[in-house]
This record gives C-alpha cells, structure tokens and sequence, in this order.
C-alpha cells in the first residue's frame, strides 16, 4: 500500500503528496493526536500544541509558517530526533534505512509543499525562516524546562520560550490550532 488513509477519509500518499489530498482538517487532528518526546511527557503533550504556541513567538506574517512547521508530521510521525530519518518503509512495506537524515528532510519538505500549495501559503525566504526555527528552538528549550528538568546535556541552542505549557485534550488543541490557521490566514 502506497496510501493512508486520513481523518477525512482522503487517501494521501506520504511518497508523493498532492495538494489535492490534503485537507487541514487533517493536519489539526493529526497533530493534536501526536505526542511530543515520544510520548515521554506526562500527558498527552501534542504537536500541535507546541505549533499553536510557536506561532505566538514570530512576527504576525510569518505565524502561518510557524503553525505548519510540523505539518509534515501529520502524514509521516514525529520521531525522537536520534532516529528520526533512519527507519523508514519502502513502498512494498519492507524495512528500509535512509542514507541520511536529508532523505527525511527530502520527504517532509515534498509533503509541505503539497500542505503549501493546498492551502495557498506562498514558499517562506530563507532569512524568514530563521525567525520560525527560533520559536522552534525556543519551545523546544521550554518543553525541557516543563517536561524533563534537570535538562543540563540537552546542548540547546536557545533560551526557553516565555510560554505556558498547559495540559489539553486533544479536542480542545484541534480546535486551537484550526482557530490560530483561520486567523493567521487572514493576516496574510
């Protein structure tokens, strides 16, 4: 199978996105069901809980891109960074290894494309972009401080974001990020 089957019942093919297949609805859903760390956070922290809170820490015009910096995730999965781009499923379903952690990257940029294009965001500069990686490495540094302190050979490259990290059911992050996706989209 070269497919899976979303949320909405679209069938997106994580191999060759087409902006046709994705659906936000998807993406919300999918990441307020996918837990951070693994799962190795007390409760159900999710992805798109950390998105809707790395949207709060960019310029207003690029917190569409900071929402959707995971988008990926929501056809593929978060893995722990050691292994993330390392396992990986050939079209046949065999195990498969990568060369590299670009492969993955390969993949997820390929997928965002399609998430881009679906939803009508235009591709972010460079320099931008620096701005959402961040944010990124803020939360990141704000979820070692919430979740896993002490955290002192975590080697972060960032202050801890000035966030809240609150626990959420998933219904609730869904309803978040969609509302933040709705509203940032009109800021464009």
């Amino acid at each position: 199978m070269t497919w899976i089957v979303t949320y909405t019942g679209k069938r997106f093919y994580p191999l060759a996105p087409r902006a046709e297949d994705v659906d936000i609805r998807d993406i919300a859903h999918a990441l307020s069901l996918t837990c951070r760390f693994s799962g190795h956070t007390p409760w159900l922290y999710s992805v798109a809980q950390h998105s809707v809170l790395c949207a709060t820490l960019v310029p207003p015009e690029l917190r569409i891109h900071a929402l959707l910096h995971d988008a990926a995730e929501a056809y593929l999965f978060d893995a722990a960074r050691p292994i993330k781009g390392r396992i990986y499923l050939d079209a046949s379903g065999n195990a498969d290894t990568l060369d590299s952690l670009d492969d993955m990257v390969d993949v997820e940029e390929t997928i965002d494309c399609a998430v881009y294009e679906a939803l009508g965001i235009d591709n972010i500069r460079a320099d931008d972009w620096l701005h959402v990686l961040r944010a990124d490495a803020e939360m990141l540094s704000a979820e070692a401080d919430r979740f896993f302190s002490p955290r002192e050979d975590w080697m972060l490259t960032a202050p801890p974001a000035d966030v809240r990290i609150v626990q959420a059911e998933p219904a609730e992050t869904e309803r978040s990020f969609l509302r933040a996706f709705a509203d940032y989209m009109g800021l464009r």
